[in-house]
């Protein structure tokens, strides 16, 4: 049972900051006005790009970053699915604690 999953897909992303200020402690306090956030595909092309400047932007990042978490994870179940031919894979499948095509 040798398969591949080819899913090398990358989310590159960047805050984009309006100013930074140091504070006594050492630590440096960073306003953010937005983001930019690109998802590479398999062959290395721009998927998805977003760029958002407004309100909550570190909420607003998140909250795409979820969306984009449940749809790559519903991606690799559909095609684990598709590897899966017998019950014996089936059931070695769902008791393993890694995933075995990754």
């Amino acid at each position: 049972m040798a398969h591949m999953l080819d899913m090398a897909y990358r989310i590159h992303f960047k805050f984009l900051p309006i100013s930074n200020k140091s504070t006594n402690d050492g630590h440096i306090n960073i306003n953010i006005a937005g983001y930019a956030l690109c998802v590479i595909n398999t062959q290395g092309l721009i998927e998805n790009c977003m760029v958002y400047v407004g309100e909550n932007p570190v909420n607003h990042f998140i909250n795409n970053i979820i969306k984009l978490h449940k749809f790559f994870s519903n991606k690799v179940k559909e095609e684990c699915a598709k590897l899966i031919n017998s019950s014996e894979e089936k059931t070695i499948f769902n008791q393993s604690k890694v995933c075995t095509y990754c």
